[in-house]
């Protein structure tokens, strides 16, 4: 379905990925694991259509998508859940859904995907007329994935979707993402919880200094060395 190939990219004069290679197969889940600043984001910025490379190309669905506008990616069904969430405060948790529907769905069809996403985040249908701005950390996740959902992805892609929340809220925003890719969501996460990561993808790269170092299924990237003393030795890498 995806298949970021020879990804050079950066910030001005600074170079962030020097030829990374990243693939996703229909109904696969993809972790991406690393460390701060290793270029994690930086890819997905590529993939999504936010960041523009300065090498390789991006192929979505057997079209190359390199040149597309993220707007375009998206209509496409490249969705791509960011960091911090960035969920509109002062709308309500269902008009921020609505808004995820945004020409990609109308009537009783946006109803329905509604009602799919309360089905996932039942706390979400509990705070569905409460402006989005005074949701917790946890909630605040919940939504931002749920209206990804509303468009109906091909691909979704998740930037650190457990940064910053409760242990408790990693857990059920990680319960949701297997029960995602149970019903054949394609997913493609990154995260520096590998523990996460690992629980949610059946396969992984480890990124590191803009280049993947090793990939392979989430079982040997268990066993790998750099993998388990950098992530898996404690709760945070």
């Amino acid at each position: 379905m995806l298949h970021a190939e020879g990804i050079v990219a950066g910030y001005g004069a600074i170079e962030a990925l020097h030829g990374a290679d990243f693939t996703v197969a229909p109904h696969e889940a993809v972790a991406l694991v690393g460390p701060n600043g290793a270029g994690k984001s930086t890819l997905f910025g590529v993939i999504s259509g936010l960041l523009r490379p300065w090498n390789g190309k991006v192929v979505f669905d057997g079209q190359d998508v390199t040149r597309w506008s993220a707007e375009r990616r998206a209509l496409a069904g490249l969705t791509l859940v960011p960091e911090g969430r960035r969920v509109f405060a002062g709308l309500t948790s269902e008009e921020n859904l609505r808004l995820g529907a945004y020409r990609r769905a109308r009537g009783r069809d946006v109803t329905g995907r509604m009602a799919e996403v309360f089905d996932l985040f039942p706390r979400l249908a509990e705070r569905r007329r409460q402006r989005a701005g005074l949701l917790s950390g946890g909630e605040q996740q919940m939504l931002a994935i749920g209206r990804a959902l509303m468009g109906r992805p091909r691909l979704l892609l998740l930037d650190e979707p457990s940064l910053g929340l409760a242990p408790l809220a990693v857990r059920e925003v990680a319960d949701a993402l297997t029960q995602l890719v149970h019903t054949g969501v394609t997913i493609a996460l990154v995260e520096q919880n590998a523990a996460v990561a690992f629980g949610v993808a059946s396969r992984g790269y480890l990124l590191d200094r803009g280049q993947v170092v090793a990939d392979g299924s989430v079982d040997d990237l268990r066993d790998d060395v750099r993998v388990h003393a950098a992530y898996l030795g404690e709760a945070r890498g």
